[in-house]
């Protein structure tokens, strides 16, 4: 999983803890120092089924000083794209990338469900291993609900 942040953001600090209290594996990314590539920025885009505004950092100091609310609607989805791609701190963060789901922005119902259960498991969709569940998710997957103990079974794991 990828976890786009920048680290002085408060916002982005809150995602990184709930990230950590859950023993979720991520690969942490500045966005400021390592922007996103276009072509990065297409496939999440495209993968999260979000409009393409979604991913500007609207309450951000650059898209106010490029007026960006009026230019947008007359860009093209390319130099949208384009644009975001030439610095990090226009785009909205954070952003967690799974392997099935984009999140923009860090509202903690939403990453629950991202990070939450599938029909019909007994785990996280998220955990790699049995020895990372600590059963204090609270999507109601039958992990947290009875405790992972001797009748979790590895076999049983969901890896979407």
């Amino acid at each position: 999983m990828l976890f786009l942040w920048y680290p002085k953001c408060t916002t982005c600090q809150k995602a990184k803890a709930f990230l950590d209290e859950r023993g979720v594996s991520y690969e942490a990314r500045d966005i400021k120092l390592e922007n996103p590539t276009a072509e990065e920025l297409r496939g999440w885009w495209e993968k999260s089924g979000m409009p393409l505004k979604k991913f500007f950092n609207t309450s951000g100091l650059q898209y106010k000083a490029l007026g960006l609310k009026d230019k947008l609607p007359e860009m093209s989805e390319e130099e949208q794209l384009a644009l975001l791609a030439t610095d990090g701190m226009l785009v909205k963060r954070p952003i967690l990338v799974g392997e099935d789901f984009v999140r923009t922005g860090f509202r903690q119902a939403e990453w629950e469900t991202a990070l939450g259960c599938s029909s019909g498991t007994t785990s996280p969709r998220w955990m790699v291993s049995p020895r990372w569940c600590s059963g204090r998710c609270t999507t109601g997957c039958s992990a947290a609900q009875t405790g992972i103990s001797s009748r979790f079974s590895p076999l049983r794991i969901s890896i979407s």
